[in-house]
């Protein structure tokens, strides 16, 4: 879905033409994601289909996965956790209000419940630089062929 229809549904569902997440409510947030996630679902089969025929790994970031039941679209899942406490911190710095990352975070499937259901789990609560080390390492072993 690309970014000037999304921004217009923000818009519509928060009333405002800027985009500050912090006005949103549950209610809102289960709008917002009624309306985005069929764009975001045509986007990927759009991106599967596009690249099915090349060789090699094709990675989608699918916000609300499991939720939304795109799982079945991947051959393998890697599921990316981090601590409460560190997601809350990384909302902050984004400027989302504590009691909202909260709600947010309590409207998503917990991390324990995602990783239950993902071929590979990455943990993410330290630096960009161990995440980036630790997607390279992955990215190698999946790149490898099957067996070996």
């Amino acid at each position: 879905m690309n970014t000037m229809l999304k921004s217009r549904y923000y818009r519509l569902i928060i009333g405002s033409s800027q985009l500050n997440i912090n006005n949103l409510i549950v209610k809102e947030l289960k709008k917002l994601n009624t309306l985005v996630h069929p764009g975001v679902i045509f986007d990927c089969l759009g991106a599967i289909a596009r690249e099915r025929s090349r060789p090699g790994i094709l990675a989608l970031d699918v916000p609300l996965l499991f939720e939304s039941k795109m799982d079945c679209l991947a051959d393998t899942l890697v599921v990316v956790t981090a601590s409460r406490v560190t997601s809350l911190r990384r909302a902050a710095k984004k400027g989302v209000a504590a009691p909202l990352a909260r709600r947010i975070l309590a409207s998503q499937w917990p991390a324990q419940k995602k990783a239950a259901h993902a071929d590979f789990v990455i943990r993410n609560d330290g630096s960009l630089a161990d995440l980036k080390k630790k997607v390279s390492e992955l990215w190698l072993k999946l790149g490898q062929p099957k067996g070996e």
